[in-house]
């Protein structure tokens, strides 16, 4: 993996890239609290593809956006892309909040293909927003911030490693506001909207069978809802790019030559 470092929307960004350039580009989004490094067991897995994670705004090497709502994000996503030269059709994947900000940039520039993981693109969004108010917002956000997720959303055999990586970040300075603004700012007319606008781009739900911020059954319905298909990981939670790398990267390989063959037929 090769460091990046870039300007999008008037400030330093960073991520990684892997793979050769000439191979086709896969973005990689990570959710809350983590960063790109959620997808560091990817590379070795997937050497025949370009990879290019982002760290997004607020986490990692990226500062905050003034404003974390999501067409605010999905702007910064737009610039990135543009400051590193990437144009569509571009395979995106997103976990988490990672995954709507991918799912809105591929319903207003098209995509090559969209993988979300425990990324539901519907009304359901309105729960974080829900728990971001008075009073709720003081236990999940003002006493456990991304502790809950961090500490729940990763199998027993990952955790050690994974918690090495991630857990600091739940000291990291205005972390909890900004996990509770961007909760706050979801818009319950952009969530409505955008399944609809999916509808001619080929998606998979890649979500872990034991996630409990996301179950399954939030899986099959989006889905469902999105004439995609689902695939379910046997032990994953909420991180399982992390978790289960190796059934994670062979549930790409095959979406990705089942969407090729799909996009090329008559």
């Amino acid at each position: 993996m090769e460091p990046i470092r870039f300007t999008a929307a008037g400030q330093p960004a960073a991520g990684w890239r892997a793979g050769p350039s000439a191979a086709p580009t896969t973005v990689l989004l990570h959710g809350v609290p983590t960063s790109a490094a959620l997808w560091s067991r990817l590379p070795p897995l997937l050497a025949d593809r370009r990879l290019i994670a982002l760290d997004l705004p607020g986490h990692g090497d990226t500062p905050p956006l003034p404003v974390p709502d999501l067409p605010s994000h999905t702007r910064w996503l737009a610039d990135a892309l543009a400051a590193l030269a990437l144009s569509a059709p571009l395979h995106l994947v997103g976990q988490d909040y990672g995954g709507l900000i991918a799912a809105l940039h591929a319903a207003e520039h098209g995509a090559a293909s969209l993988t979300l993981t425990s990324c539901p693109t519907g009304l359901l969004w309105l729960l974080p927003r829900l728990t971001a108010t008075p009073p709720l917002h003081r236990y999940f956000y003002e006493r456990h911030s991304g502790g809950l997720y961090l500490h729940h959303g990763i199998c027993a055999a990952a955790r050690p490693a994974f918690l090495e990586r991630f857990a600091a970040v739940t000291e990291q300075d205005g972390l909890s506001e900004q996990m509770r603004q961007t909760a706050l700012h979801l818009s319950a007319r952009t969530l409505l909207r955008l399944t609809g606008r999916l509808a001619e781009v080929p998606t998979l739900c890649l979500w872990g069978r034991a996630d409990r911020f996301n179950p399954p059954s939030t899986a099959r319905w989006t889905a469902r809802r999105l004439g995609g298909a689902c695939v379910l990981i046997d032990d994953g939670r909420h991180y399982v790019p992390f978790g289960q790398p190796e059934a994670y990267a062979a549930a790409l390989r095959c979406f990705w030559s089942d969407a090729t063959l799909s996009r090329a037929d008559p």
